[in-house]
């Protein structure tokens, strides 16, 4: 790669030019961080899923669901930067309400592990998840992160954040996020920070260093969530600035900062944690700082038509909200 003569090399050594380059590499799963977390996910008896792990991951995540009935359920997110973070407390949430419908709750004990100090990134929602959290009983657990699992006894891992210290805890069912990094590619390339991650202007998603080159997604250092609402609402500015520095011109688009995560806190009930920049967001006519079913038909029923036919035809970028 050599950005400054715009030319990209292939793994066959193949050189391609370009006048404009634009990239969305995302984060990869990163298994190797937590100890036996591949093994215990590639049996299928070993009561640990990950929504993480493709068709596999859901459905056995699906069958906890199902068949969980008594023992000790653990659930764990991951360090950031990981995409849709709150996925395990959203499962977590989801299967605790189904245990209180078929009267099984009294036999499950819920623990929540939380990597950092609070259950979302953005500071005004987490009141609320605290206070579902607290009504329901889940015990949650801050500043730890998962480190190992051992399938055949049934232990999880977890090292303190703050005091680096080691818990092992026991488990009948383990729900969990591995951790992510970028990369290598990037990370090794000169158009990484630190991080490993792209920098781009927040506003105009062009690399301050490289004005060819244009990132989007979660492979930037852009202070957002990391989903598919960020990166939808991304799109238009990028596709927009680009054509307009093909031409000679400044970009005039601006990204806002949107995000959201559509956060199911049981069957019927969802929180739509909208945000612009880490700030809260109400893009529809209802407040949308506690559960209600209306965000839950949306996601449900409306976002996958959204998601599977006008997006991938560049029909529909959620352009209320992206310039």
């Amino acid at each position: 790669m050599c950005i400054r003569d715009r030319y990209l090399t292939t793994e066959n050594d193949d050189l391609i030019k370009y006048e404009a380059l634009v990239l969305a590499p995302g984060i990869q799963l990163n298994y190797q961080t937590i100890e036996g977390s591949r093994e215990a996910l590639d049996d299928p008896n070993s009561n640990v899923g990950s929504i993480y792990d493709g068709l596999v991951g859901a459905e056995k995540i699906n069958m906890f669901r199902q068949t969980l009935k008594s023992g000790v359920a653990i659930f764990a997110n991951a360090l950031p930067p990981a995409k849709c973070a709150s996925a395990p407390l959203k499962t977590c949430l989801l299967i605790e309400e189904d245990r209180r419908k078929m009267n099984l709750r009294n036999k499950i004990d819920f623990h929540f592990y939380a990597t950092g100090g609070i259950l979302f990134s953005v500071p005004e929602y987490n009141p609320i998840l605290i206070d579902i959290t607290k009504k329901r009983g889940i015990n949650v657990h801050y500043y730890e992160v998962l480190t190992k699992i051992n399938k055949d006894k049934k232990i999880a891992t977890f090292q303190n954040a703050k005091t680096k210290a080691f818990s092992e805890v026991k488990y009948d069912t383990l729900v969990f996020s591995p951790h992510f990094k970028p990369w290598d590619a990037i990370k090794d390339s000169p158009l990484s920070n630190d991080a490993g991650l792209i920098p781009v202007n927040r506003y105009t998603l062009q690399h301050p260093t490289y004005q060819s080159v244009f990132a989007l997604g979660d492979g930037t250092d852009l202070p957002v969530n990391k989903t598919a609402g960020a990166i939808s609402s991304q799109s238009p500015v990028l596709v927009n600035n680009v054509a307009r520095y093909l031409k000679g011109y400044d970009p005039n688009a601006s990204y806002k900062g949107y995000s959201v995560c559509p956060l199911f806190t049981g069957n019927n009930k969802m929180l739509f944690t909208e945000s612009l920049f880490g700030y809260p967001y109400h893009s529809f006519f209802t407040n949308n700082m506690k559960p209600k079913w209306i965000y839950y038909f949306i996601s449900r029923y409306l976002m996958p038509r959204f998601y599977w036919s006008l997006l991938p035809r560049g029909r529909w970028y959620m352009s209320f909200i992206h310039i």
